[in-house]
């Protein structure tokens, strides 16, 4: 967090701080990173913050706060994350929540749970599924009914910008683009825009994609 500290340290007296810093990749090791980045990094915001009479803090954080939640979980869903990534968000919220009380009718805090992102130099699971689709190569496994909630990075950053006008207080918003299309849905609306078919391909049973997986656990 050291270099994340030094910079923070250049910005101006008064200014409005998004945080958009994460530690988040699956294959992060070591695991103290998350802790390192995620919540140290809060607390070093923080810090400057109070140095630099700071009023307003943006921070993105995320729906994997939420761990494994039903349908329709809204900002008063129980916490309950189920990876190092969503458990050191929901700390730094605390951190942020923190600060914000310390001055309760001077301070703002926007805390933003985004769903998965998508956009332009994304190279994440969004941008993955879509390139299988492209390719023609793409393979369904299960029914294909399940939802996929999904956010478009540019439309993030609108509602990131709103937030800077936001009243003092503590503020918590999900963000989820809608609507939520099934993987049916998904699929067919994206072979129709490359490919001029709304079609959804090849469907196996779910059982064989476990099969598959576990195959390729034992041969890494």
């Amino acid at each position: 967090c050291a270099p994340l500290f030094a910079r923070l340290t250049l910005i101006a007296e008064r200014s409005i701080i998004v945080n958009l810093a994460a530690e988040h990749r699956d294959d992060v090791r070591p695991l103290s990173l998350y802790d390192e980045v995620n919540v140290g990094g809060a607390r070093n915001i923080c810090t400057v913050a109070r140095e630099k009479n700071v009023q307003t803090i943006i921070f993105t954080s995320s729906v994997a706060v939420y761990g494994f939640a039903s349908i329709g979980t809204d900002e008063s869903g129980k916490i309950a994350p189920f990876n190092d990534y969503g458990r050191t968000k929901y700390e730094a919220e605390q951190v942020l929540k923190a600060w914000q009380a310390e001055a309760p009718t001077a301070r703002t805090l926007v805390i933003i749970r985004p769903t998965v992102v998508f956009g332009e130099q994304n190279r994440g699971n969004v941008y993955n599924l879509l390139r299988q689709i492209a390719s023609g190569r793409f393979v369904m496994f299960g029914s294909g009914k399940n939802k996929k909630s999904m956010a478009y990075v540019e439309n993030i950053a609108a509602f990131l910008e709103h937030a800077t006008n936001f009243k003092n207080g503590s503020h918590v918003y999900n963000y989820i683009d809608k609507p939520d299309f099934s993987m049916n849905e998904l699929v067919a609306l994206v072979n129709k825009s490359l490919h001029g078919r709304d079609s959804i391909g090849i469907k196996l049973p779910i059982s064989i994609g476990f099969l598959l997986g576990y195959l390729a656990d034992l041969n890494p």
